[in-house]
């Protein structure tokens, strides 16, 4: 990883989104073959609303490495993003499967299966296993999608929210607050 990269790290998380472009298209000069820099460009993109460019990288990087988890996971927040949700569905689902599973997967699986409207299916991947208390603890990387931890319950169809009893709901917002059942 070169210090341009590092560089383009700061600027992405500072939304100087021009300014980290060119960061990283120098990491790239330096190492064409980097499928992390190339990674990271596309995460710029993905922050500045590109999510077409965002794409794009993943693409890049999959041609390279069809192995590597993590181009699905960007590439399936695009997606989810321009609420493709079936070939978002299609990239966590590679995302876990190539991750060997776990928390960050399944809760963007849930998560896209939950504002698509597939309330058994998010409800069936949040988890619940891993949670000793049987509670969906849950919580999303993206920003700007409706974060998991803070909004599932709100993200499901009323009809669905009505039908979840209050005694089995606990979201467990990121502040540590509750979010009370309507």
């Amino acid at each position: 990883m070169t210090a341009y990269q590092w560089y383009g790290i700061l600027l992405t998380a500072e939304k100087r989104f021009d300014e980290a472009e060119n960061q990283f298209n120098i990491a790239l000069l330096i190492d064409p073959l980097s499928l992390v820099a190339r990674l990271d460009l596309g995460q710029a993109y993905f922050y500045a609303g590109q999510y077409d460019r965002a794409i794009d990288q993943t693409q890049q990087i999959l041609e390279i490495n069809p192995a590597f988890a993590f181009p699905f996971d960007l590439r399936g927040m695009a997606h989810e993003q321009q609420q493709k949700y079936p070939e978002a569905t299609s990239d966590f689902e590679k995302y876990s499967q190539l991750a060997g599973g776990g928390l960050d997967p399944d809760m963007h699986l849930a998560h896209v299966y939950a504002v698509s409207g597939k309330v058994r299916e998010a409800d069936g991947s949040c988890c619940l296993s891993q949670n000793p208390r049987n509670v969906p603890l849950v919580h999303s990387p993206t920003p700007l999608t409706i974060c998991l931890k803070n909004t599932l319950f709100r993200s499901l169809p009323r009809e669905a929210q009505e039908a979840v009893p209050s005694d089995k709901l606990q979201v467990i917002c990121s502040e540590g607050a509750r979010l009370d059942h309507p």
